[in-house]
């Protein structure tokens, strides 16, 4: 994910419930806007290059489990940050 607070489904402009032929429509129809917007320097690449992001990772299943996972609150409130000193990876778990 390019930053924490990219959400995909926000960039598609689509629900978390989209089906798969559905992102795949959306992305669709938002690039050939993007794409008519070239011409004239209405947007820049970077939007093209987050649409892609979002419509690479959520028609992959299992891209798409791992970001709705990470982007879903923690049922018991705040993360807490752990360090695990075996492999040396700092990740975050649910309080």
């Amino acid at each position: 994910m390019t930053g924490d607070a990219l959400q995909y489904y926000a960039v598609l402009g689509i629900p978390a419930t989209a089906s798969v032929e559905a992102i795949k429509a959306r992305y669709r129809t938002l690039l050939v806007e993007a794409r008519s917007k070239i011409g004239s320097r209405q947007i820049d690449v970077q939007a093209i290059t987050r649409l892609r992001e979002a419509y690479l990772a959520l028609t992959d299943p299992q891209q798409r489990a791992r970001h709705d996972h990470d982007a879903a609150p923690c049922a018991d409130g705040p993360k807490k940050h752990i360090l695990r000193l075996v492999d040396m990876d700092v990740g975050e778990v649910c309080a």
